[in-house]
């Protein structure tokens, strides 16, 4: 798998869907004119003037406000084939989360990410030595699930990943 981006005619069409004739397989670019696609059609994309891209920046999580509620748990989906390069949290109000955030592959576990101190307002960029797993199955989307370590404390909170294919 290959990780491409259109080119600007391509990308900043409304039409986000694109076929490889010879192989008949079809793609729908994300928002940012991005796809994933399968060695077979990786050459045929370039000859149409796709490039590598690099990484993908994905939203997450995304809850102004949703997961200060009395959540414990909230699901969260990782596509197949892509594993965790990076992670952000951002805390859009003043409230801190009390025993810190955790990200785990069940409800309520920490394997990914172990009580993350996140103060009111903060802007974090997660220590690759604090991300603990990253990688999960190349072929099934997986549910990673975030939790309050305490209490979300009325805090809102976005977590942005920056994802890589295998």
């Amino acid at each position: 798998m290959q990780f491409l981006r259109a080119p600007t005619s391509i990308g900043g069409q409304n039409a986000r869907q694109i076929v490889n004739p010879n192989t008949g397989n079809g793609y729908t670019l994300d928002g940012q004119g991005r796809l994933l696609a399968a060695e077979a059609d990786a050459t045929w994309l370039l000859s149409q003037g796709f490039s590598p891209a690099a990484n993908i920046v994905s939203d997450l999580f995304t809850a102004a406000g949703v997961i200060a509620s009395s959540t414990s748990s909230v699901g969260l989906g990782l596509p197949a084939s892509m594993y965790i390069e990076g992670l952000i949290f951002q805390n859009l109000n003043a409230n801190a989360i009390t025993g810190g955030v955790n990200v785990g592959s069940s409800v309520g576990a920490a394997d990914i990410v172990s009580a993350l101190a996140v103060a009111g307002n903060a802007l974090i960029v997660v220590a690759d030595a604090l991300i603990l797993r990253r990688a999960f199955s190349a072929v099934a989307p997986t549910s990673l699930f975030v939790s309050a370590g305490g209490s979300w404390n009325g805090a809102s909170l976005n977590i942005k990943t920056v994802l890589r294919p295998f």
